[in-house]
């Protein structure tokens, strides 16, 4: 779900003036996720290419912190959390990141900001509800980015079509053109089988040339 859905969520629940304020069931309240076996920065680095294609800036940041901020120019928006003295929202996402022995920590704290910028700020908090479960739901969906993957694009007969430079896949040598007949020893059905956690093998047997080859292969976090 992309942001201006979520922020269309929060904008529904609080017209309607029932707008839940219990905090989600993660250990923090707030949409929280943990990513295992990234660094910090592969995190930092996803996150800032996924903020900044959706239209938000990085207003601050810091080792610990990246805040990101997006105005809200539509006519509800203005309704609901404008003013006298401004008019116009603004959406602000601050994104907390911790390195612990699990990964990396992700907690977002999500607010609809009146008078942006000002000494008259108002914050109206969008982490709970239907909306926090939205933005709960877009994190889980960021820490797929993460998964361990060999680095190939396979069609729907099992035929693979392009392979990432550097990738796994390009190290072991399979080519295009090669056919994936089984993964870990049965058939192969889709891509989701082939990807995993990082550090783990998984095993291919490949048609080629009308011969059938097994490979060994190391799932990686590849570069986005």
């Amino acid at each position: 779900m992309n942001k201006s859905s979520l922020f269309s969520i929060a904008i529904l629940l609080l017209v309607i003036g029932c707008a839940p304020t219990r905090p989600l069931n993660t250990a923090s309240g707030k949409p929280d996720v943990t990513i295992p076996h990234v660094t910090k920065k592969q995190v930092t680095d996803a996150l800032v290419s996924q903020m900044l294609s959706q239209g938000f800036t990085i207003k601050s940041s810091s080792d610990y912190n990246i805040v990101f901020t997006k105005i809200i120019d539509n006519v509800a928006a203005s309704m609901l959390f404008g003013s006298r003295y401004d008019s116009t929202p603004e959406h602000r996402a601050s994104f907390m990141l911790v390195e612990t022995n699990s990964g990396v920590r992700v907690v977002l704290t999500n607010q609809i900001i009146t008078n942006p910028g000002s000494a008259f700020e108002r914050t109206t908090d969008a982490n709970t509800g239907e909306a926090g479960a939205s933005w709960q739901n877009w994190l889980l969906s960021f820490t797929n980015l993460f998964r361990g993957r060999i680095g190939v694009t396979v069609d729907d007969k099992g035929f693979i079509t392009n392979i990432v430079g550097g990738s796994p896949a390009m190290e072991s040598k399979l080519l295009v053109g090669d056919k994936i007949i089984s993964v870990n020893g049965n058939p192969f059905r889709s891509t989701s089988e082939i990807s995993g956690e990082p550090e783990t093998n998984v095993e291919l047997e490949i048609l080629r040339n009308n011969k059938n080859i097994v490979f060994n292969i190391t799932r990686k976090i590849l570069e986005l």
